[in-house]
């Protein structure tokens, strides 16, 4: 059903149709992907550690020259 409708988006689109064939390549791929990502989260979960989003640290250390803010 996700190829048939996938492949009725394609030829409805007025772009390059040489691309059609990629999508079953696309959608297999993609979703082994993302079985792999949500196996190693929730392993990641079950043994306890934490992911960050890698926020910096705010320091306010910066300083701006006078000619930059005339």
């Amino acid at each position: 059903m996700d190829v048939c409708g996938s492949l009725l988006a394609f030829s409805l689109e007025k772009k390059s149709k040489k691309i059609m064939w990629l999508i079953l390549i696309q959608r297999f791929f993609y979703r082994q992907f993302m079985y792999v990502i949500t196996f190693r989260s929730i392993v990641a979960v079950l043994r306890g550690r934490s992911h960050h989003w890698n926020k910096l640290e705010r320091k306010g250390n910066v300083h701006i020259a006078e000619e930059a803010l005339a």
